[in-house]
């Protein structure tokens, strides 16, 4: 990471270490691709919006307004609440640094005001009606599984400059925070939060105390600790080191156990041309180089057999009556033919010629060099280009790898400086099209040299017509009758310019390990998708347990309210004076928190046999001499009586008497009741 001590998530100058996004912050809303739930908490579906730091939404029938309810309960991680100004503060940022910040321009161009009503509501005002906002990076991005965008503190952020403010030491609301990290950027180390406010309002914590993000600078460094159990989650692997890993270390498992072992990516591979330069402008060169490109050999060499050939850019998670109309298309424009007796054909139609060394020339004398940028960060993309690169040249293309990582690829991919992309990714339209489409929008253009603005506007694409129909299908909702019309339409300018080129799926082959934690999502058990590298990987977490479990009995000193352990099963509520036996790392929590202890109750000292004897002796002296008052008493009462009766035999001196012995029996009794209550 080329900015370690930045995190800043709008910063688009310094790339933001992912895991802090993904661990010590959180959205207002999730989304997955599969059935799942957070055990006791939560339950989906394949594409729900998942409220998390809001509780619910509300979309106006006319799709220009989106009222968001912030839930009650959550804090930031220096203890001040999480509001709706939080919420307004963010959003009106953003908006206010167009093209400065990341998610401002998406901001910029759908929210024309953002108003709280109240501590927990927040209401959205859109520039344009937008039947699919939630579903846009604005709220949850691609299904929620990437890049959400993230709500800051206010009461941090205020007055500060959000171009350049660190946001160090990050406040945040997600389950962990970060304690160290190095300067190198290779590392970073998050701790879990015992404060979390889930906790408190879900009774739920994750499994690990830790989170450590290594980098690696090569699969092998990868596999070599992985076969040492010093990884739990081992990222993208090829099949070869897969295979080799899993026969060192029998706890290693993928999505499937089986052959592809990968699972389908819901964003596909795809060839980015830069179509702002010369000769890759005219569409017919565009075509050419399609033909160019054997998309089976590249899934049997450099994908070995994990990504068959797509013919299109879209998920193929999309809804299938859409990805019909994609592929009847895709087929009319031979979207992924090899062919490279057409590659010539299409050269010569243009005046080119081969040159002596055999590479081609167009009329005005330019060579076909093409400067291919392909990132080196990723082995099985390396490999893909590079075989890309292979197959270009044997057409009479010059193609010429240029292999970046990091932050440099991310400055040359943005500011135009390469001919093509021989193997990339294009995270889009997940349920319909029109996202997809949206990203090669020209609105999202700049010059070369200078940064692109959002979506796929580093290939520099211009078409008029096509941008006309996508801002029409953006106000529309896709069961209007007319929406698939449009979808047609936009299909068939795009597949007759092809800005970009249709190679195959993107494999998935994300390792992980068993050994100390269990509940990885996998074909078996596919409660979300194997993502590690999106907001996604926060509804996997919750779903960890230890593989084994070490448990105590505790007795709870205070009423404690129901809470799922780190082995995912739900305990209490409790009583002051309740034992259970539990996780020891859930007894540490409570213990520390003041609601439990391993030390039972202390009972009252017991009292000797000698000591009752005489405690008995004592009462019966006591009663004895308290009988001869009592009888000395009844004597005068008698006295008093009978003096009485004598001087009067008048009713009413007869009653007087009665009250008067009656007062004083009730004293007796109090006195000896008292007496021995004392003893």
């Amino acid at each position: 990471i080329a900015c370690p001590d930045v995190f800043n998530p709008f910063n688009i100058m310094c790339h933001v270490h992912a895991t802090f996004l993904w661990v010590a912050t959180e959205r207002l809303f999730y989304s997955a691709y599969y059935d799942g739930e957070i055990p006791g908490v939560i339950e989906w579906k394949a594409g729900d919006i998942i409220p998390w730091l809001a509780s619910g939404y509300e979309l106006s029938p006319d799709y220009k307004k989106v009222t968001v309810y912030i839930r009650e309960g959550v804090k930031w991680s220096d203890g001040v609440p999480f509001t709706a100004e939080d919420v307004v503060f963010t959003y009106k940022m953003l908006k206010e640094h167009p093209g400065e910040l990341g998610y401002a321009s998406i901001v910029d161009e759908w929210i024309e005001d953002v108003y709280a009503t109240d501590d927990y509501t927040v209401v959205f005002e859109l520039t344009k009606p937008n039947p699919r906002i939630m579903y846009s990076s604005v709220f949850t991005g691609v299904h929620g599984a990437i890049y959400p965008l993230p709500i800051v503190p206010k009461h941090i952020w205020e007055g500060k400059d959000p171009l350049t403010f660190k946001n160090y030491p990050p406040v945040t609301t997600g389950p962990y925070k970060l304690v160290e990290y190095s300067e190198a950027g290779d590392y970073f180390v998050y701790e879990r939060r015992d404060d979390w406010w889930a906790t408190e309002v879900f009774g739920i914590r994750p499994g690990p105390k830790y989170i450590i993000d290594k980098g690696y600078l090569s699969e092998e460094a990868v596999v070599m600790d992985a076969a040492r159990n010093m990884l739990d989650e081992l990222g993208y692997l090829t099949v070869g080191s897969f295979l080799s890993l899993r026969e060192k270390n029998p706890y290693i498992i993928a999505w499937e156990d089986a052959p592809p072992y990968a699972w389908g990516e819901v964003c596909p591979l795809y060839m980015p041309i830069n179509c702002a330069k010369y000769p890759w402008s005219l569409k017919e060169v565009r075509r050419a180089i399609s033909y160019a490109i054997d998309r089976e050999k590249l899934n049997e060499i450099a994908l070995e057999e994990t990504a068959p050939p797509l013919k299109h850019v879209f998920s193929p998670y999309m809804k299938p009556e859409f990805l019909e109309v994609v592929e009847e298309i895709a087929d009319k424009y031979h979207a992924i033919e090899y062919n490279p007796e057409k590659t010539e054909e299409i050269f010569e139609s243009l005046g080119f010629e081969k040159g002596a060394d055999g590479i081609w020339v167009t009329p005005n004398g330019t060579r076909l060099e093409m400067t291919c940028l392909i990132h080196a960060g990723w082995l099985f993309i390396k490999k893909t280009g590079l075989q890309i690169v292979d197959q270009l040249k044997m057409v009479g293309i010059d193609a010429v790898p240029k292999l970046l990582s990091g932050p440099a690829f991310d400055e040359a991919l943005h500011t135009g400086a390469w001919d093509a992309v021989p193997s990339f990714w294009l995270c889009g339209s997940t349920i319909e099209p029109w996202l997809t489409l949206d990203y090669f929008h020209s609105k999202w253009t700049a010059p070369i040299g200078e940064r692109s603005l959002g979506g796929v506007g580093f290939i520099r694409w211009r078409n008029a017509t096509f941008d006309a129909i996508v801002d029409e299908m953006a106000g529309m909702s896709p069961e209007d009758p007319e929406y698939m019309d449009l979808v047609r339409k936009a299909l068939e300018i795009w597949y007759q310019e092809m800005p970009a080129i249709c190679t195959t799926n993107q494999p998935a082959l994300i390792g992980y390990n068993t050994y100390y934690w269990i509940g990885w999502p996998t074909a078996a058990n596919p409660y979300n998708c194997p993502y590690y590298q999106g907001c996604a990987f926060f509804l996997t977490l919750l779903n960890l347990r230890p593989r084994e479990v070490d448990y105590s009995t505790v007795y709870f000193i205070k009423d404690t309210p129901k809470f799922r352990g780190i082995d995912l099963i739900w305990y209490g509520p409790f009583k002051e004076g309740d034992s259970a036996r539990i996780p020891v790392d859930d007894a540490e929590f409570w213990i520390e928190k003041g609601y439990a202890s391993y030390s039972p109750p202390v009972a009252p000292p017991p009292i000797e046999l000698e000591e009752i004897g005489e405690a008995v002796s004592d009462l019966k002296s006591d009663v004895a001499s308290l009988a001869e008052e009592v009888t000395s008493l009844v004597e005068e009462v008698t006295g008093l009586k009978g003096s009485l009766n004598a001087i009067s035999g008048q009713l009413g001196m007869m009653t007087a008497g009665m009250v008067i012995e009656a007062i004083v029996i009730i004293v007796l009794v109090v006195a000896v009741i008292m007496t021995i209550r004392k003893k």
